[in-house]
């Protein structure tokens, strides 16, 4: 089996072991998501980006617009139904959610209208339901684990929108649910193989199939840039392995193409996923750090990285930016 792209010990591991972070001094409970400290004004302004960019995200569930989050799909495609239609029932928000995610924006409905004399309330609901959904991370097919991980991601962004409740919030428990979700979903999702259609597999996987391998590689993604914005490890290092430069995200592969991830017909997508590249070996974050400073003839995956460049969409484009904080 491939190495996890994280740690499966303690959420805080010696400070050490993170040598790619921008600052290498472990969080504490108090300290938790608050933004990271910058080591000079570029990438400073380059996490104020990132920091807007990502705490837009549980805005999107509720704000009646009709867009997702983009590490969430929206099931109604999937269905072969229409994403307007499904928008149209629910003042633009979308129906179609599976139990998780509807549940998690019953709390975001929640969190954007709550007062001083309910936040308590609206906090404890919060952190109850991240622990519900730690618990079933056992007994979870793998469709709920996306979803689960999905709301996880929202959660923790939502608790950087609220750095007074920190101290009272049992961040730890946010960050170790969202791990254990991750492990059980690297056992169980092949998300490390290539999105190529294989030649001696002309159908491939299925939409649905390459939804949620393509979901968990994306809110892997959104993880990554948290870890680089604001203080919180996890993903960590693995002390066992020899080669530094295979710890934390570096095997984390990037979000695929914006043609493939776009809320098209399933005829569309099947032309556009029969169309890409056939058996291209997935660039990863490794890659991206790789590349800064290196002639690009020198670099390992120095084609697929091109490519991929090419044909990224905005999420894709955010991982890129994320990764150049680790060289300011």
């Amino acid at each position: 089996m491939m190495e996890p792209w994280f740690s499966a010990a303690s959420p805080y591991p010696p400070a050490d072991t993170f040598l790619s972070l921008p600052t290498t001094t472990p969080p504490t409970p108090t300290n938790l998501l608050s933004p990271r400290k910058m080591p000079n004004r570029e990438a400073f302004l380059t996490s104020k980006i990132l920091f807007s960019q990502l705490t837009s995200y549980p805005h999107m569930l509720v704000d009646g617009r009709g867009n997702l989050p983009p590490f969430i799909f929206p099931q109604c495609v999937l269905d072969g139904k229409s994403a307007d239609a499904c928008r149209s029932q629910a003042k633009g928000n979308h129906t179609c959610l599976p139990e998780a995610l509807a549940n998690c924006t019953s709390l975001l409905h929640m969190f954007f209208n709550r007062t001083a004399a309910s936040s308590g309330f609206v906090w404890r609901s919060i952190y109850d339901y991240q622990r519900q959904l730690g618990s079933k991370t056992l007994t979870s097919d793998t469709c709920e684990l996306v979803a689960a991980l999905q709301v996880v991601v929202i959660l923790i962004l939502v608790q950087a929108l609220d750095m007074q409740s920190i101290p009272t919030n049992d961040v730890l428990s946010l960050v170790a649910t969202t791990r254990d979700i991750a492990q059980q979903l690297h056992v169980l999702e092949a998300y490390q193989g290539s999105s190529g259609v294989d030649e001696e597999d002309a159908a491939g996987l299925s939409r649905r199939e390459w939804t949620a391998r393509e979901s968990v590689r994306r809110c892997f993604c959104a993880l990554y840039m948290v870890e680089l914005v604001f203080e919180v490890i996890i993903a960590g290092g693995n002390a066992d392995l020899a080669d530094r430069d295979c710890q934390g995200f570096t095997q984390l592969p990037l979000p695929a193409e914006r043609g493939l991830w776009e809320t098209v017909d399933d005829a569309t997508w099947i032309r556009r996923y029969r169309d890409s590249v056939r058996c291209r070996a997935d660039p990863t974050i490794g890659h991206l750090r790789q590349s800064s400073g290196v002639g690009v003839g020198d670099l390992e995956g120095a084609a697929e990285l091109e490519y991929w460049c090419g044909t990224a969409d905005d999420f894709g484009s955010l991982v890129w930016m994320s990764s150049l904080t680790e060289h300011s």
